[in-house]
Protein backbone atom coordinates (compact mmCIF):
# COMPACT_ATOMS: atom_id res chain seq x y z
CA UNK A 1 0.00 0.00 0.00
CA UNK A 2 3.20 2.28 1.19
CA UNK A 3 4.21 1.89 -2.61
CA UNK A 4 0.85 3.01 -4.56
CA UNK A 5 0.96 6.05 -2.42
CA UNK A 6 4.46 6.68 -3.30
CA UNK A 7 4.02 5.73 -6.93
CA UNK A 8 0.86 7.74 -6.79
CA UNK A 9 2.57 10.67 -5.50
CA UNK A 10 5.67 10.75 -7.87
CA UNK A 11 3.03 10.25 -11.07
CA UNK A 12 0.81 13.66 -9.41
CA UNK A 13 3.96 15.41 -8.65
CA UNK A 14 6.08 15.07 -11.95
CA UNK A 15 3.05 15.82 -13.67
CA UNK A 16 2.90 18.80 -11.96
CA UNK A 17 6.34 19.74 -13.27
CA UNK A 18 5.59 18.64 -16.73
CA UNK A 19 2.64 20.96 -16.97
CA UNK A 20 4.66 23.79 -16.28
CA UNK A 21 7.07 22.56 -18.65
CA UNK A 22 10.06 21.75 -15.26
CA UNK A 23 10.83 18.48 -17.54
CA UNK A 24 14.47 18.48 -16.63
CA UNK A 25 13.31 18.09 -12.96
CA UNK A 26 10.06 15.45 -13.99
CA UNK A 27 13.03 13.27 -15.34
CA UNK A 28 15.34 12.77 -12.79
CA UNK A 29 12.73 12.71 -9.77
CA UNK A 30 10.91 10.24 -12.24
CA UNK A 31 14.08 8.07 -13.21
CA UNK A 32 14.43 7.79 -9.75
CA UNK A 33 11.03 6.01 -9.51
CA UNK A 34 11.39 3.47 -12.11
CA UNK A 35 14.23 2.04 -10.10
CA UNK A 36 11.79 0.97 -7.71
CA UNK A 37 8.90 0.54 -10.60
CA UNK A 38 11.00 -0.58 -13.07
CA UNK A 39 7.90 -2.38 -15.27
CA UNK A 40 5.48 0.49 -14.46
CA UNK A 41 4.19 2.08 -17.65
CA UNK A 42 2.64 4.91 -16.57
CA UNK A 43 5.68 5.86 -15.23
CA UNK A 44 7.59 4.66 -18.71
CA UNK A 45 5.37 7.11 -20.45
CA UNK A 46 6.06 9.75 -18.17
CA UNK A 47 9.63 9.65 -18.60
CA UNK A 48 9.00 9.42 -22.28
CA UNK A 49 7.23 12.32 -22.52
CA UNK A 50 9.72 14.43 -20.25
CA UNK A 51 12.50 12.75 -22.98
CA UNK A 52 10.90 13.74 -25.53
CA UNK A 53 10.25 17.60 -24.64
CA UNK A 54 14.16 17.88 -23.77
CA UNK A 55 15.14 16.71 -27.33
CA UNK A 56 16.09 13.22 -26.56
CA UNK A 57 13.43 11.64 -29.09
CA UNK A 58 15.30 8.56 -29.93
CA UNK A 59 15.19 7.76 -26.11
CA UNK A 60 11.44 8.91 -25.42
CA UNK A 61 10.42 6.14 -28.39
CA UNK A 62 12.49 3.43 -26.92
CA UNK A 63 11.20 4.34 -23.00
CA UNK A 64 7.34 4.21 -24.94
CA UNK A 65 8.27 0.98 -26.19
CA UNK A 66 9.34 -0.24 -23.15
CA UNK A 67 5.98 0.57 -21.66
CA UNK A 68 4.44 -1.10 -24.45
CA UNK A 69 6.01 -4.53 -23.90
CA UNK A 70 5.30 -4.18 -20.57
CA UNK A 71 0.80 -3.39 -21.46
CA UNK A 72 0.99 -4.52 -24.96
CA UNK A 73 -2.86 -4.46 -25.17
CA UNK A 74 -2.93 -0.76 -23.94
CA UNK A 75 -4.50 1.32 -26.92
CA UNK A 76 -3.73 4.52 -24.99
CA UNK A 77 0.17 3.93 -25.38
CA UNK A 78 -0.09 2.89 -28.79
CA UNK A 79 -1.57 6.17 -29.14
CA UNK A 80 1.36 8.21 -27.35
CA UNK A 81 3.74 6.60 -29.93
CA UNK A 82 1.81 7.35 -32.89
CA UNK A 83 1.66 11.31 -31.68
CA UNK A 84 5.47 11.03 -30.77
CA UNK A 85 6.18 9.39 -34.35
CA UNK A 86 4.08 12.11 -35.76
CA UNK A 87 5.82 14.78 -33.97
CA UNK A 88 9.48 13.67 -35.50
CA UNK A 89 7.46 12.97 -39.10
CA UNK A 90 8.05 9.31 -39.13
CA UNK A 91 4.32 9.85 -41.11
CA UNK A 92 4.66 5.55 -41.88
CA UNK A 93 5.25 4.19 -37.97
CA UNK A 94 2.90 6.99 -36.80
CA UNK A 95 0.02 5.37 -38.60
CA UNK A 96 0.90 1.88 -37.82
CA UNK A 97 1.11 2.62 -34.28
CA UNK A 98 -1.63 4.46 -34.06
CA UNK A 99 -3.50 1.57 -36.63
CA UNK A 100 -2.52 -0.04 -33.19
CA UNK A 101 -4.21 1.81 -30.97
CA UNK A 102 -7.46 1.62 -33.16
CA UNK A 103 -7.42 -2.69 -33.59
CA UNK A 104 -7.45 -2.04 -29.27
CA UNK A 105 -9.88 0.69 -28.88
CA UNK A 106 -11.93 1.44 -32.25
CA UNK A 107 -13.98 4.45 -30.89
CA UNK A 108 -10.45 5.72 -29.61
CA UNK A 109 -11.59 9.44 -30.45
CA UNK A 110 -7.76 10.60 -29.65
CA UNK A 111 -5.94 8.11 -32.30
CA UNK A 112 -8.72 8.99 -34.84
CA UNK A 113 -7.64 12.87 -34.58
CA UNK A 114 -3.77 12.15 -34.85
CA UNK A 115 -4.19 9.79 -37.60
CA UNK A 116 -6.36 13.28 -39.19
CA UNK A 117 -3.40 14.97 -38.71
CA UNK A 118 -1.09 12.70 -40.32
CA UNK A 119 -2.71 12.84 -43.32
CA UNK A 120 -3.31 16.59 -42.94
CA UNK A 121 0.30 16.54 -42.46
CA UNK A 122 1.06 14.41 -45.34
CA UNK A 123 -1.44 16.53 -48.27
CA UNK A 124 -4.25 13.93 -47.63
CA UNK A 125 -6.53 16.39 -46.75
CA UNK A 126 -10.00 14.70 -47.94
CA UNK A 127 -9.30 11.49 -45.91
CA UNK A 128 -8.16 13.79 -42.69
CA UNK A 129 -11.29 15.38 -43.13
CA UNK A 130 -13.56 12.37 -43.47
CA UNK A 131 -11.82 10.57 -40.13
CA UNK A 132 -11.99 13.89 -38.15
CA UNK A 133 -15.83 13.76 -38.88
CA UNK A 134 -15.91 10.23 -37.84
CA UNK A 135 -14.27 10.90 -34.65
CA UNK A 136 -16.74 13.92 -34.24
CA UNK A 137 -19.93 11.37 -34.37
CA UNK A 138 -18.24 9.74 -31.45
CA UNK A 139 -17.64 12.94 -29.71
CA UNK A 140 -18.98 15.96 -30.59
CA UNK A 141 -16.50 18.19 -28.82
CA UNK A 142 -13.32 16.93 -28.69
CA UNK A 143 -11.07 19.47 -29.50
CA UNK A 144 -8.22 17.70 -31.32
CA UNK A 145 -11.05 16.14 -33.82
CA UNK A 146 -13.02 19.87 -34.38
CA UNK A 147 -9.25 21.25 -34.85
CA UNK A 148 -8.17 18.76 -37.72
CA UNK A 149 -11.98 18.81 -39.33
CA UNK A 150 -11.40 22.78 -39.82
CA UNK A 151 -7.61 22.55 -40.89
CA UNK A 152 -8.68 19.62 -43.12
CA UNK A 153 -11.80 21.99 -44.11
CA UNK A 154 -9.69 25.06 -44.82
CA UNK A 155 -7.08 23.40 -46.97
CA UNK A 156 -10.47 22.09 -48.92
CA UNK A 157 -12.17 25.07 -49.32
CA UNK A 158 -15.22 23.90 -46.78
CA UNK A 159 -15.38 27.67 -45.45
CA UNK A 160 -18.66 27.01 -43.88
CA UNK A 161 -17.48 23.55 -42.34
CA UNK A 162 -14.56 25.27 -40.82
CA UNK A 163 -16.22 27.82 -39.11
CA UNK A 164 -18.83 25.76 -37.72
CA UNK A 165 -16.01 23.35 -36.51
CA UNK A 166 -14.16 26.62 -34.92
CA UNK A 167 -17.19 27.95 -33.50
CA UNK A 168 -18.27 24.48 -31.74
CA UNK A 169 -14.40 24.13 -30.52
CA UNK A 170 -14.17 28.18 -28.98
CA UNK A 171 -17.88 27.34 -27.18
CA UNK A 172 -15.88 23.87 -25.49
CA UNK A 173 -12.87 25.69 -24.48
CA UNK A 174 -12.39 29.83 -25.47
CA UNK A 175 -9.04 29.75 -23.88
CA UNK A 176 -6.81 27.19 -26.25
CA UNK A 177 -4.32 29.11 -28.39
CA UNK A 178 -4.95 26.20 -30.97
CA UNK A 179 -8.43 27.27 -32.34
CA UNK A 180 -7.50 31.19 -32.15
CA UNK A 181 -4.71 30.16 -34.79
CA UNK A 182 -6.27 28.10 -36.52
CA UNK A 183 -9.41 30.68 -36.53
CA UNK A 184 -6.50 33.05 -38.05
CA UNK A 185 -5.74 30.50 -40.78
CA UNK A 186 -9.03 30.47 -41.78
CA UNK A 187 -9.50 34.59 -42.14
CA UNK A 188 -6.25 34.11 -43.81
CA UNK A 189 -7.78 31.99 -46.48
CA UNK A 190 -10.73 34.26 -46.60
CA UNK A 191 -7.88 37.49 -47.18
CA UNK A 192 -9.22 39.02 -43.88
CA UNK A 193 -5.88 39.88 -42.87
CA UNK A 194 -7.13 42.26 -40.00
CA UNK A 195 -9.31 39.67 -38.03
CA UNK A 196 -6.15 36.97 -38.88
CA UNK A 197 -3.68 39.32 -37.34
CA UNK A 198 -6.20 39.40 -34.03
CA UNK A 199 -6.79 35.82 -34.08
CA UNK A 200 -2.82 34.84 -33.58
CA UNK A 201 -2.27 37.81 -31.34
CA UNK A 202 -4.91 36.25 -29.32
CA UNK A 203 -3.40 32.83 -29.76
CA UNK A 204 0.10 34.34 -28.36
CA UNK A 205 -1.62 36.19 -25.10
CA UNK A 206 -2.86 32.85 -24.13
CA UNK A 207 0.41 30.70 -24.49
CA UNK A 208 3.43 33.17 -24.75
CA UNK A 209 5.58 30.07 -24.40
CA UNK A 210 4.00 27.99 -26.86
CA UNK A 211 6.07 25.66 -28.96
CA UNK A 212 4.41 27.24 -32.21
CA UNK A 213 5.10 30.77 -30.95
CA UNK A 214 7.46 31.25 -33.82
CA UNK A 215 5.21 30.32 -36.49
CA UNK A 216 2.22 32.25 -34.45
CA UNK A 217 4.58 35.47 -34.89
CA UNK A 218 5.86 34.49 -38.65
CA UNK A 219 1.84 34.51 -39.78
CA UNK A 220 1.51 38.14 -37.85
CA UNK A 221 4.01 39.84 -39.91
CA UNK A 222 2.73 37.81 -43.12
CA UNK A 223 -0.65 39.62 -42.29
CA UNK A 224 0.74 42.67 -41.94
CA UNK A 225 2.72 42.51 -44.95
CA UNK A 226 -0.34 41.45 -47.45
CA UNK A 227 -2.15 44.56 -45.41
CA UNK A 228 0.82 47.04 -46.72
CA UNK A 229 0.85 45.42 -50.10
CA UNK A 230 -2.76 46.06 -50.22
CA UNK A 231 -2.07 49.37 -49.61
CA UNK A 232 0.72 49.34 -52.16
CA UNK A 233 3.51 49.74 -49.86
CA UNK A 234 5.33 47.30 -51.34
CA UNK A 235 8.51 48.45 -50.05
CA UNK A 236 7.38 48.30 -46.05
CA UNK A 237 5.80 45.26 -47.27
CA UNK A 238 9.01 42.88 -48.18
CA UNK A 239 10.91 44.64 -44.85
CA UNK A 240 7.89 43.27 -43.13
CA UNK A 241 7.93 40.19 -45.28
CA UNK A 242 11.75 39.96 -44.58
CA UNK A 243 10.92 40.07 -40.77
CA UNK A 244 8.93 36.86 -40.67
CA UNK A 245 11.29 34.89 -42.59
CA UNK A 246 14.22 35.92 -40.37
CA UNK A 247 12.27 33.95 -37.25
CA UNK A 248 13.66 30.90 -38.52
CA UNK A 249 10.40 28.98 -39.68
CA UNK A 250 10.65 28.27 -44.19
CA UNK A 251 6.70 28.45 -45.46
CA UNK A 252 6.13 28.88 -48.82
CA UNK A 253 4.02 31.64 -47.88
CA UNK A 254 6.54 33.93 -46.76
CA UNK A 255 8.42 33.37 -49.80
CA UNK A 256 5.72 33.11 -52.17
CA UNK A 257 4.35 36.73 -51.25
CA UNK A 258 8.29 38.34 -51.19
CA UNK A 259 8.44 36.85 -54.73
CA UNK A 260 5.33 38.35 -55.52
CA UNK A 261 6.42 41.88 -54.15
CA UNK A 262 9.69 41.88 -56.10
CA UNK A 263 7.28 40.95 -58.93
CA UNK A 264 5.57 44.25 -58.21
CA UNK A 265 8.52 46.46 -57.82
CA UNK A 266 10.08 44.75 -61.17
CA UNK A 267 12.46 42.90 -59.58
CA UNK A 268 12.52 39.72 -61.47
CA UNK A 269 15.87 37.84 -60.65
CA UNK A 270 15.20 38.49 -57.07
CA UNK A 271 11.56 37.60 -57.06
CA UNK A 272 12.67 34.40 -58.80
CA UNK A 273 15.03 33.71 -56.69
CA UNK A 274 12.38 33.79 -53.73
CA UNK A 275 10.00 31.73 -55.53
CA UNK A 276 12.78 28.93 -55.89
CA UNK A 277 13.19 28.62 -52.04
CA UNK A 278 9.76 28.74 -51.88
CA UNK A 279 9.24 25.57 -54.12
CA UNK A 280 11.87 23.81 -51.68
CA UNK A 281 9.43 24.13 -48.35
CA UNK A 282 7.40 21.25 -47.56
CA UNK A 283 4.00 23.60 -47.52
CA UNK A 284 4.78 24.56 -51.25
CA UNK A 285 2.16 24.03 -53.45
CA UNK A 286 1.41 23.29 -57.59
CA UNK A 287 0.07 27.17 -57.41
CA UNK A 288 3.48 27.81 -56.40
CA UNK A 289 5.46 26.19 -58.95
CA UNK A 290 3.32 27.59 -61.57
CA UNK A 291 4.25 31.03 -60.21
CA UNK A 292 7.76 30.41 -60.28
CA UNK A 293 8.04 29.04 -63.77
CA UNK A 294 5.89 31.84 -65.30
CA UNK A 295 8.32 34.22 -63.19
CA UNK A 296 11.28 32.44 -64.69
CA UNK A 297 10.22 32.43 -68.06
CA UNK A 298 9.82 36.26 -67.56
CA UNK A 299 12.92 36.82 -66.45
CA UNK A 300 14.68 34.70 -68.72
CA UNK A 301 12.96 37.26 -71.70
CA UNK A 302 13.92 40.24 -69.64
CA UNK A 303 18.02 38.85 -70.18
CA UNK A 304 16.98 38.25 -73.93
CA UNK A 305 15.72 41.39 -74.24
CA UNK A 306 18.12 43.17 -72.48
CA UNK A 307 21.28 40.94 -74.24
CA UNK A 308 19.13 42.44 -77.96
CA UNK A 309 19.62 45.72 -76.60
CA UNK A 310 23.23 45.70 -75.85
CA UNK A 311 24.12 43.65 -78.60
CA UNK A 312 22.35 46.11 -81.06
CA UNK A 313 24.00 49.32 -79.26
CA UNK A 314 27.50 47.30 -79.68
CA UNK A 315 26.52 46.73 -83.41
CA UNK A 316 25.55 50.34 -83.86
CA UNK A 317 28.60 52.03 -81.93
CA UNK A 318 30.62 49.31 -84.07
CA UNK A 319 28.98 50.76 -87.48
CA UNK A 320 29.50 54.65 -86.58
CA UNK A 321 32.98 54.12 -85.51
CA UNK A 322 34.08 52.31 -88.76
CA UNK A 323 31.64 55.21 -90.62
CA UNK A 324 33.89 57.78 -88.91
CA UNK A 325 37.50 56.42 -89.47
CA UNK A 326 36.51 56.03 -93.19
Amino acid sequence: MELDDARSKVLTLTSALQSVQRHEEALNRLLDAVETYPDDPQILHAISISQKELGQDSDAVHTLLQAINTSPHDHKLYTALGKLYMDIQSYELAEQALSQALALQPDSVQAMAFVSAIYHNTNKQMQGRDIAARALEINARHQGALHMLAMCSIKTGKIDEAEIAIRQALETNPENPYTHSISGSLAFKKADFIEARQAYVRAISLDPENREVDTWKFNIFLTEAHLLAISREYKKALIKIGEAIALGPSYASGFRLQGILFLKRRKMLSATLSLKRAITCSDATPQIYELYKRCKILLLVQIGIAVFICISIFICLTYYVRTDLL
